[in-house]
């Protein structure tokens, strides 16, 4: 791209301006599989410009890297059966959610400002402890850095303090059981470490806006 010359290794994504020269081309001892989108119009090119806005570098990582391969086998799903009014707008909307996740991903690298890894870590670690607790000393050790430094860059990234995050976690997890299946909610309660269930409904509707019960009684789908 112009003078630069920018190695695009795996999971990454390179984000070209609109009327931007460039050229691309993969080695021979290591070629790849690319997904190349083009988009035009001013709102594409509103969207598409905004994971370069106050980066140097157009080349990110993306963490969503499923997601995104998922909504670009989308778009080319329905733009194989033609280019009818009847297709685009379903492959515009999927574009616009492609394009979403990648200045979403760009954010939160901005954000972790190098501690990316660590503060993914972290969170996989309270994923697998949402049946018990966990402590601001503990996950900091983890991660090797001081507790006030990973609440400042855990904040930043996530935008929730880490113990007001964890309790968000494990809500979510309550919805997945009260979703999928028939458990009373004082055994939800318990099998994410509430030993108060009426502690469990107050935090559930603080995060929900809905008690338990009603949030099961929901029609969803």
């Amino acid at each position: 791209m112009g003078a630069a010359r920018h190695e695009v290794p795996p999971g990454h994504l390179i984000a070209i301006l609109p009327r931007e020269p460039h050229r691309y081309g993969a080695a021979e001892a290591r070629p790849w599989t690319i997904y190349w989108l083009h988009c035009a119009g001013r709102a594409a090119e509103h969207l598409g410009a905004m994971p370069r806005r106050g980066r140097v570098s157009p080349l990110f990582e993306v963490d969503e890297q499923s997601r995104l391969a998922a909504l670009f086998e989308e778009i080319t799903e329905e733009l194989s059966h033609g280019y009818g009014a009847g297709r685009l707008p379903a492959a515009s909307l999927a574009l616009a959610h492609l394009l979403g996740l990648a200045i979403s991903a760009t954010h939160r690298q901005t954000a972790y400002t190098g501690a990316g890894p660590r503060i993914r870590r972290a969170i996989a670690y309270m994923h697998q402890r949402l049946e018990d607790t966990v402590s601001i000393p503990e996950l900091a050790s983890m991660v090797n850095l001081s507790s006030s430094h990973f609440c400042a860059v855990f904040k930043k990234a996530t935008g929730f303090a880490p113990l007001d995050y964890f309790p968000r976690l494990k809500i979510r997890r309550a919805c997945e059981l009260l979703d999928g299946g028939d458990l009373p909610v004082k055994r939800i309660a318990g099998e994410l470490g509430f030993n108060d269930p009426l502690y469990f409904s107050r935090l559930f509707r603080r995060i929900q806006g809905i008690s338990p019960t009603e949030y099961r009684g929901i029609v969803k789908g």
